[in-house]
């Protein structure tokens, strides 16, 4: 979801009192932090000979003094009385400001707002928005604090790679307060940590690789500032130690970066250093060899398992916090599907015994997961043996959500949509009785079980129900099945896996893809019947309702999860509405937000208002120059804007497809064409309506440009396979005529 703001030109917020979001009513009492070195050096700074330095504003703002104190609302409220106070004779500078945005995470501009459904401009505006997970008690002080100066420069080059380090941090707290350290959280961890290899850090920082690949000294002062936490269990200290090689951070560089971590882990885990290193090859030769001949020979299991555990080297391994956190919990062969089960049982008894290796509990939980899962294969073996002709129905059980759903949405095969909201749009809880409350819970919820129960049926296209922390979708595409969940604060989304087997031992390059709504997902969260979904929707209530699902519950594989480290709002939001069907004023953006191409155009073409034309051929360092040439043609700067692709053509050629923005007094059209197939199409102005079951399109000619964004949205998202987009009945209109003078006209020679 979006978390923006609107401001006012004066500072403040629009509606009455504080940041409705974020504000909080003021503590009494004098401010714990008046003294706080964070306190006393911002002052320092703030009102010295040296508070238009830009090095000491970063190097402020990645202290461990600041980053102590940040996150509090009580420090805050007294940096914002601070500037407040000292206002008058030393306004908020821009280099003050600069870091101010990138420490919390924001960003801003002061933009004309655009009325939905009108083509005027209202005026100016500040819109506000947040990072992912930047928002905090005293959020709306520090917004406050940024009203009070001008909007700087987006960041770039060093300032950006320590935003990101900024945004790292913020996810491994949020990672630390939810106090979960499982195998989906702690991979969520390492993806962090290797972000901070030596390879990666760099005095210079230019963007020239990915953004994964590039941190800057400053920003990991701010990562190792995570470690000082005093509630991390060993494994995550383990985990940097290994992946940071922290063991030969001794001298030159390498010390410098990574010597305050060092200490820092050896002085909680004492020995740490003077652990060895082993390697693990040869044992798991050994084990291959130990489970291809039990494949060949069942009987042969209880033997073959005796001789691989009697094995001095694994006797050894099965000591080692290195084996246990390398090959037992991230799911290798030890303990996954293929492992024999005398293996698997073998590994439970041991660490049962031997409580002081550490990570021993979570090798335990997870082996006897693994048997729980072969357990349940059984008996729905044996079931099957008996089962009757009519399977018996999955009665869905609301009470796991813990709270009953905000609102529902759902939408038949052949009709409208349909909804139910629990209290009313627009109408505060506090304004109703307790007894219309709960009779409007009542009806919610007896809706809502009508709903899964068409659904179950196949009688239903799509359920969209909104609940506490994220919206849980059920909906269903040419005959095939899907259900996905959507985080409200975070960038992540989870489709529900249909064949965990596939999911956990294909390779990434060997997966299969298929067509579901307008976009394309792996084949193994494609389910061929509504009855796959349901016999796991209380497994999804169940962790909704504690809080972030989880990759695995019990012994079921339940979840693939996915976050975009990068652009990860806007990838979210594209899942939202071409695999999970959304409404796009539902998943939608703010107009203007950056445009994120998955493949760049070749050629840009573009003219003004005054009929000044461009004609640009992209290359690699010029690619910008499409996104903001976009962006032009939605603040109406551009009469005409075309970008053009080149793709493989049949017969190893080479063929053009192209999108063509046309503006004429403020109305709007849209087409694309595609060379290869020899069609124009335009994209129609409205939501098709349907009239005895045909689609009949709206108008082409647009008055209002969010349409026409969401569609390029849509269509750059993945640009090499856009006919689940264009070929939706109603959407687009053929051109009339022969191609070649309809590309003649939109395009030129």
């Amino acid at each position: 979801m979006n978390n923006a703001q609107s401001v006012l030109p004066n500072g403040e917020a629009e509606g009455k009192g504080d940041w409705p979001l974020f504000g909080k009513k003021p503590d009494s009492g004098p401010n714990p932090y008046l003294d706080h070195p964070a306190a006393v050096r911002f002052l320092e700074l703030y009102t010295g000979t040296q508070r238009r330095n830009s090095k000491l504003w970063m190097e402020y703002f990645t202290s461990d003094a600041f980053l102590d104190a940040a996150w509090s609302r009580q420090f805050a409220a007294l940096l914002l009385e601070q500037v407040t106070r000292l206002e008058g004779e030393f306004p908020p500078g821009r280099e003050f400001l600069t870091w101010l945005y990138i420490a919390y995470q924001f960003s801003a501009k002061d933009n004309v707002a655009f009325n939905r459904g009108t083509a005027g401009a209202e005026g100016l505006e500040r819109q506000v928005s947040l990072y992912p997970g930047a928002e905090f008690d005293g959020m709306g002080h520090i917004l406050k604090i940024a009203a009070k100066g001008a909007v700087p420069k987006p960041p770039k080059g060093n300032e950006l790679a320590i935003l990101q380090s900024f945004l790292d941090y913020r996810h491994l707290v949020r990672l630390a307060e939810a106090g979960v350290w499982n195998e989906q959280t702690l991979e969520e961890y390492r993806g962090v940590v290797n972000r901070y290899v030596q390879a990666y850090i760099r005095e210079r920082c230019e963007q020239r690789v990915s953004l994964n690949c590039e941190r800057h000294p400053a920003g990991l002062r701010v990562f190792i500032h995570f470690f000082t936490r005093e509630d991390l269990p060993e494994e995550v200290y383990y985990a940097a130690w290994e992946r940071l090689d922290l063991r030969s951070a001794v001298m030159g560089r390498a010390k410098v970066l990574y010597g305050p971590l060092r200490e820092l882990i050896m002085e909680r885990f004492p020995g740490t250093a003077s652990e060895k290193r082993e390697n693990y090859f040869q044992l798991n030769q050994a084990r291959d060899a130990c489970y291809s001949r039990i494949k060949a020979h069942p009987e042969w299991e209880k033997r073959e398992v005796t001789a691989l555990f009697s094995r001095p080297d694994l006797q050894k391994a099965l000591r080692s916090r290195q084996f246990v956190a390398e090959q037992l919990l991230p799911y290798y062969n030890w303990l996954n599907l293929f492992a024999p089960e005398g293996v698997v049982r073998r590994i439970a008894d041991f660490y049962r015994k031997n409580r002081d290796i550490p990570g021993w509990d979570r090798v335990v939980e997870d082996a006897e997961q693994e048997l729980g899962r072969r357990a349940m294969e059984r008996w729905g073996e044996n079931k099957a043996r008996v089962r009757t002709r009519e399977a018996p129905s999955i009665e869905p059980d609301l009470s796991l959500l813990q709270a009953p759903p905000e609102r529902v949405y759902a939408q038949t095969l052949d009709g409208p949509e349909q909804a139910v909201i629990l209290l009313g749009e627009g109408i505060p809880e506090k304004d109703w009785e307790p007894e219309e409350e709960r009779q409007a819970r009542e009806v919610l919820e007896q809706r809502l079980k009508e709903w899964i129960g068409q659904f179950s049926r196949g009688e239903l296209k799509r359920l969209e129900i909104y609940c506490r922390g994220g919206v849980l979708v059920l909906t269903s595409d040419r005959a095939q099945y899907a259900c996905f969940y959507f985080e409200y604060s975070y960038d992540t989304w989870y489709a529900m896996l249909s064949q965990p087997e596939v999911y956990l031992t294909v390779d990434c390059k060997d997966v299969e893809y298929v067509t579901f709504g307008m976009g394309r997902m792996p084949g193994y969260a494609v389910h061929q019947s509504p009855d796959s979904v349901m016999e796991r929707l209380n497994l999804a209530f169940a962790q909704i309702g504690r809080g972030r699902p989880q990759g695995r519950e019990g012994e079921c594989w339940l979840w693939s999860s996915n976050t975009n480290q990068y652009n990860g709002r806007h990838k979210k939001r594209m899942a939202m509405q071409k695999l999970a069907g959304i409404p796009d004023w539902r998943a939608g953006d703010y107009i203007l937000s950056k445009f994120v191409l998955s493949r760049y155009p070749v050629q840009l073409d573009s003219v003004t208002l005054e009929g000044e034309r461009t004609l640009t051929d992209l290359r690699p360092g010029s690619y910008d120059m499409a996104s903001a040439a976009l962006v032009r043609f939605i603040q109406k700067k551009l009469a005409k804007l075309r970008l053009s692709w080149e793709f493989k053509g049949p017969e190893g050629g080479v063929c053009q497809r192209h999108i063509v923005l046309l503006q004429d007094g403020g109305r709007f059209m849209m087409a694309w064409l595609q060379d290869d197939r020899e069609r124009a199409d335009y994209y129609a102005s409205a939501p098709p309506v349907l009239f005895q079951g045909k689609a009949w399109p709206a108008c082409l000619v647009h008055q209002d440009l969010r349409r026409i964004r969401n569609c390029l949205d849509l269509l750059l998202d993945d640009i090499a396979c856009t006919g689940p987009v264009v070929d939706r009945p109603g959407e687009f209109v053929p051109a009339e005529g022969p191609y070649v003078r309809n590309r003649a006209e939109l395009i030129g020679s």
